[in-house]
């Protein structure tokens, strides 16, 4: 018994090798830090800005990622999330998990840039709310590349949830969020 749970293990450890990173030289080009906005379903008329830093270790390409809630916010809020990414079949793969509740991963899929400079990858993200009833979601995601060194602090201060037509988000990316429909994102709620 105990060597088919070995071996099980052994399996899955090689079907992630396989998968994670895919294809490494593709993935190379993409290190470095961005803001990534999304829309939750909870906070309608809103885009959420956070920010994520691409890099590699032992041969895979992982994720940190920190979202926050504004300074404008009552109730502030902080997730940190850690993830591995894939480039598979012409497509980014980032699967997160969340490591200070530890209470869920979250899937994105972002389109590859064709563009000779890095500007904006987009895509779709998956995941649950942080609200009490923990609504899986759906919503278009746009990463925008800040470079590969930045100021972090700053980049932070620059994270929080912000109204649609805020100047300060890029109108390319209002756009392509947008276009996603009325409310932005797909959502489920509880029976």
């Amino acid at each position: 018994m105990r060597s088919k749970g070995l071996s099980t293990q052994v399996g899955l450890a090689k079907m992630i090798d396989r998968a994670f990173p895919g294809d490494i030289q593709k993935l190379r080009p993409l290190l470095g830090y961005y803001h990534m906005h999304f829309l939750v379903p909870h906070s309608s008329g809103t885009i959420t800005r956070s920010l994520i830093h691409i890099y590699e270790r032992d041969g895979k390409v992982c994720s940190k990622t920190i979202e926050r809630s504004g300074p404008d916010e009552i109730v502030q809020r902080l997730s940190k999330y850690e993830g591995l990414l894939s480039y598979l079949g012409n497509c980014i793969f980032l699967l997160e998990f969340e490591t200070l509740s530890c209470d869920s991963i979250v899937e994105s899929m972002l389109f590859p840039s064709y563009r000779r400079k890095l500007d904006v990858l987009t895509g779709l993200t998956f995941g649950v709310t942080s609200q009490v009833y923990r609504q899986p979601f759906a919503s278009p995601i746009a990463w925008k590349y800040l470079g590969n060194v930045v100021d972090i602090k700053e980049q932070l201060r620059a994270c929080a949830r912000f109204p649609k037509e805020d100047r300060r988000i890029d109108p390319r990316i209002r756009k392509y969020l947008e276009s996603a429909g009325s409310t932005g994102t797909l959502s489920s709620t509880p029976f």
